[in-house]
């Protein structure tokens, strides 16, 4: 049995490009940075500046609408009282840049970390369900409700592009993934 471990690093990207994609935003330069290995879609990188941390988010394979969707969600919420990464924009305004066919967003960094099974306890997951009440009630309210890139045929879609990968390591494990496919509509 494969481990399946949600990491995304399509994109790599050099210290050039990360800043000329600081300069697109009016930030930068960067003083230093490292790929974040996590995440299943896109590409997303702790970027060390002299203001701070950012976090730079190669958005693969989405389309501008599907970007711009992301963005007023986020403002949607920001808006409504959820805590959110603030959004940096172009110097023109845009919530996002180019870079190779690709859209990149940046956002100040958000603290914090990734807690550990052992150290898990009730007030944990009680704070977790307090944030996702609050996202929901806020997001109700978003007025353009379209299906997410998790429905079943999404993931499909997805498991289909995957096929064709180079990575080996995600090769090995599609056979396995298709068989999941199949038995979901069924149970």
């Amino acid at each position: 049995m494969l481990p399946l471990v949600a990491v995304a690093l399509i994109t790599r990207l050099s210290a050039a490009a990360i800043d000329e994609l600081l300069a697109a935003f009016g930030q930068g330069p960067a003083t230093g940075f490292r790929a974040i290995a996590a995440g299943t879609i896109n590409s997303n990188y702790r970027v060390e500046t002299a203001r701070g941390p950012l976090f730079l988010r190669v958005n693969e394979g989405k389309s501008e609408d599907e970007v711009e969707y992301e963005i007023a969600v986020i403002d949607h919420l920001e808006r409504g009282g959820v805590t959110t990464p603030r959004l940096l924009t172009t110097p023109a305004g845009r919530g996002c840049a180019r870079y190779r066919g690709a859209l990149v967003s940046l956002f100040d960094w958000a603290p914090g970390r990734t807690l550990g099974r052992g150290e898990l306890r009730t007030d944990h997951t009680r704070q977790v369900g307090a944030a996702l009440a609050r996202l929901h009630r806020c997001g109700a309210g978003f007025s353009d409700h379209r299906p997410g890139r998790y429905t079943f045929d999404h993931i499909v879609t997805r498991l289909r592009s995957l096929s064709r990968s180079r990575d080996l390591a995600l090769a090995a494990a599609v056979p396995l993934l298709w068989e999941e496919v199949a038995f979901l509509p069924s149970h």
